[in-house]
């Protein structure tokens, strides 16, 4: 039982490096934000967006509204997009362990090496439940099983980046209804 762990932490650490290899390095260079600074102008915001599209053409369609959602909106956008990045860590977290399990021989018996997992059933009941109270969202989750390794990483991070611009439009949203008031 211990060399089955350990073989199991082992090949973790392997497909864990082997991806970060396999990311591109301006990803990771998004990812490197020492001091985190929540003050953009709507024209350094509608900048990001359009460089987003590029990168990432599943969320086109929702950052393309930003710049005219309210408060309420912006908020419900933000979390959103935290619910999209736990769907799809759990989806990475069950490849992973299916590349594992594959590289070590186990075929999946016994208890899982990652404490919090979803299944593939739980995360596309998940994936329905969210289509219809996010309708926006409905193309960024809507093939997210079917996604290998690196995309779903590729989708992970860029729900992170969407989140930021959210808050970002959100704290301008927030400094505008204040300012008046002063």
């Amino acid at each position: 039982m211990k060399n089955i762990t350990i073989a199991l932490t082992l090949g973790i650490l392997l497909l864990s490096s082997a991806l970060l290899v396999s990311i591109p390095r301006n990803v990771i260079a998004q990812q490197e934000e020492a001091e985190v600074d929540y003050t953009m102008t709507k024209e350094e915001i509608q900048a990001k967006i359009t460089e987003f599209k590029a990168k990432h053409p599943k969320y086109a369609a929702i950052v393309e509204e930003i710049p005219n959602l309210d408060l309420k909106e912006t908020v419900k956008g933000y979390l959103a997009a935290g619910a999209v990045q736990k769907m799809l860590k759990f989806h990475a977290k069950n490849l992973v362990e299916e590349r594992v399990a594959n590289a070590t021989g186990s075929g999946g018996s016994g208890s899982s090496p990652i404490d919090e997992m979803m299944t593939d059933e739980q995360i596309q009941t998940k994936v329905t439940e969210f289509k219809t109270k996010h309708p926006k969202f409905a193309a960024v989750v809507e093939g997210i099983s079917n996604l290998d390794l690196k995309e779903t990483v590729k989708g992970y991070l860029g729900a992170e980046v969407l989140q930021k611009l959210f808050k970002y439009h959100a704290k301008n949203l927030v400094e505008e209804q204040v300012a008046p008031t002063q």
